[in-house]
This record gives structure tokens, C-alpha cells and sequence, in this order.
């Protein structure tokens, strides 16, 4: 082979190469879970960690459908502690979304989505203002804390879904995508403590 095959050769072996990394970077990017997967404690925790005693627990399950049906955002590492009436889950979303609601009657440099639990009777929660942001990649995540949450007792088919709305005052108006997140007929399952969180409650 001459000396200009062979550079020939190693360009495209160096591109395949690369063009499969660019892939592989994208896979683990999507499926990045892993902000926000602690328990936030704070004095409401601490509380109910002290008088629920061995009762105290934390609840968890996969959600069903983790991505919204209009893919504006998914949610996911729900916790919900029943002592406390705390429900605390991450949801995430693109910047592309960002750029679709440009144009818009926004004037900020950051579109200003908020997050709502919704249950099955339609009431409406609002997060505590414990919860946080961060941004990652192309992606900015969302950790939601909700307080005087009963996610206890619901009958098959009823449901607390997280809405997505366009707006810093949420309302009916600006709901841009709604996804279920726990329905009545799905168990949940003990989330295990790991030994900071329960250092951190016993504080």
C-alpha cells in the first residue's frame, strides 16, 4: 500500500473511531440519572426521623413512563417519605426546549419553566423553595421537594402526575407537558438509606 493509502486509510479509521465515541458520549449523556439521586434532608426529615422511629421509611419506585408524552422532560429517583408527607423527585430537561420557547412573550435569558405535582382530585402543589437546579451537559435538571404530600391509599387507576409550565406562576393556562409519575395499583418498594443519609437524618 503507498504512503498515501495508508494516511488515507488511518483518516477514516481515526474518523469511525471518533464518530463512535461521539455516539457512545451521547448514549451515557441521555441516560445520566445521576444528579439529585440523595435524599435531601433537612429538619422536616430529621423530625420525622426521631418520632417515626423503626416506622420511619422511604419509598421508591421506577416510574411507568419516565419521559413526558410530548418529550419536553423526564422524571425520575422519586422518594417519598409517608411520616413526613415528602415527596422529592428530579426531573430534566434539554436546552432545546429552552430554544423552543423562544420568540415567545419572554424576556429573560432563561425561560422561566416551573414545576407542579398535580393528584387525582386536580390539587395543585407547589415545590418547597428547598428545591434546586443544576446544569449539566445540554441538559438542566430540577430537584423538586413537595411537603403535606399523601401518596398513600390511592385506588388503581388514580394517579399524581409532575406538570411542566411555561411561566414562574404556574396555572392552568401555561401548562406545557403533564407526565404521571405514580399511579394506585403500583407498589412501592423500600428505598435503602446509604450511610451519609443516615448520618445526615441523625444529626
Amino acid at each position: 500500500m503507498s504512503k498515501v493509502g495508508k494516511i488515507i486509510k488511518y483518516f477514516f479509521t481515526f474518523l469511525i473511531i471518533l464518530f463512535c465515541t461521539m455516539i457512545i458520549l451521547r448514549i451515557c449523556m441521555h441516560d445520566d440519572q445521576s444528579l439529585f439521586k440523595s435524599l435531601y434532608v433537612d429538619d422536616t426529615l430529621r423530625t420525622a426521623y426521631f418520632q417515626s422511629g423503626e416506622d420511619f421509611k422511604v419509598l421508591t419506585h421506577k416510574i411507568a413512563e419516565i419521559i413526558s408524552e410530548d418529550g419536553s422532560f423526564i422524571a425520575y429517583n422519586m422518594r417519598y417519605t409517608p411520616t413526613a408527607n415528602r415527596l422529592q423527585i428530579a426531573v430534566r430537561y434539554n436546552d432545546g426546549v429552552i430554544d423552543s420557547v423562544q420568540g415567545e412573550d419572554y424576556s429573560s435569558d432563561k425561560a422561566p419553566f416551573s414545576f407542579t405535582l398535580i393528584d387525582n382530585n386536580g390539587v395543585s402543589y407547589s415545590p418547597n423553595p428547598n428545591s434546586q437546579t443544576a446544569h449539566k451537559y445540554m441538559y438542566n435538571y430540577v430537584m423538586l421537594i413537595f411537603d403535606n404530600v399523601n401518596m398513600d391509599n390511592l385506588k388503581d387507576g388514580e394517579n399524581f402526575s409532575i406538570r411542566m409550565h411555561i411561566s414562574d406562576t404556574p396555572d392552568e393556562s401555561n401548562v406545557l407537558a403533564t407526565l404521571p409519575i405514580h399511579y394506585g395499583e403500583q407498589p412501592f418498594e423500600e428505598y435503602k438509606l446509604s450511610s451519609s443519609e443516615k448520618k445526615a437524618l441523625s444529626e
